[in-house]
């Protein structure tokens, strides 16, 4: 108690302070760490859950209160955000929260971008970088399950990622935004495709797994070469001529000896009838 107490009085310090914030401001950051972890070690979980939430209501309180000072204000964001991630690790399990980090480092991001503060996007990326991990390793072992949502939640969220880089940054950036999203949103695409696709086909015998994994690729070169043809969008277009030609290394190199004589034939024909209508389109264009 003594401990919390202490670490109120440096809130209450912190927001009628006229001088010497920088010391307020970090030594309130280490206190409510260390008064963290004092909460674990001594209540029991429900009343630690109860006491955090009390704080994020103080901090949220603090921000709308301190909004005139552009200074206390990004301390407080900064507070809040460590207090909200304390709150979703002592509320819920991380296997199954995890998406609310993803969502919580998205927000603080776009608060970043927004008053242009370099701490809260280090907050932000490292909150973001960690929970997407942490999704990403996770494998997949049911179509239907928590772990292929949390995938298409960090899918998602990439594509805000993207969206909110644009929007706060200069002109001349926002082609970098666009290629490199773009390029990571098709992997981890082919990636989590792949997984889904293994998982929903286990039961199968290998020819036809084979056979479904192509496929599936092929479609979502289609699907990028579209979305890059109907929006203009010149780098999905180039995306999916990338996959396409990774659909046909696969197709060469580890899909010949489970594929009989006749379905190979198809499926050199099809891939060759999609290779010239996306090189007619490319011509037509030029």
């Amino acid at each position: 108690m003594a401990i919390l107490i202490q670490h109120l009085c440096l809130i209450s310090s912190f927001f009628l302070s006229q001088s010497v914030l920088q010391v307020y401001a970090f030594t309130l950051l280490s206190s409510l760490a260390v008064t963290y972890g004092w909460l674990l070690a001594v209540f029991d979980d429900g009343t630690t859950t109860m006491v955090l939430l009390a704080l994020v209501i103080i901090y949220a309180v603090g921000v709308y209160a301190v909004r005139s000072s552009k200074e206390k204000f990004e301390f407080f964001i900064t507070y809040l955000i460590v207090a909200v991630a304390f709150f979703i690790h002592q509320l819920v399990d991380l296997r199954e929260g995890v998406i609310l980090y993803v969502i919580q480092g998205l927000a603080v991001y776009y608060i970043a971008m927004t008053y242009k503060n370099l701490l809260h996007q280090l907050f932000s990326y490292t909150i973001y970088i960690l929970s997407a991990t942490y999704i990403l390793v996770t494998p997949i072992e049911q179509v239907l399950s928590l772990p292929t949502l949390n995938w298409l939640v960090v899918l998602a969220s990439i594509l805000v990622f993207i969206w909110i880089s644009i929007q706060k940054t200069e002109q001349d950036e926002h082609d970098t935004f666009k290629i490199g999203g773009s390029i990571v949103f098709s992997i981890l695409s082919l990636i989590f495709a792949t997984e889904v696709t293994a998982a929903g086909t286990n039961h199968l015998s290998a020819n036809p797994q084979t056979l479904i994994m192509t496929a599936v690729w092929l479609g979502l070169s289609i699907a990028a070469f579209v979305i890059g043809s109907l929006k203009t969008f010149k780098t999905a277009t180039y995306i999916g001529v990338g996959i396409l030609f990774l659909t046909l290394f696969k197709l060469v190199l580890y899909d010949l000896p489970f594929i009989p004589m006749a379905i190979r034939a198809l499926l050199f024909i099809v891939l060759g009838a999609i290779g010239l209508i996306i090189s007619r389109l490319f011509y037509k264009k030029k």
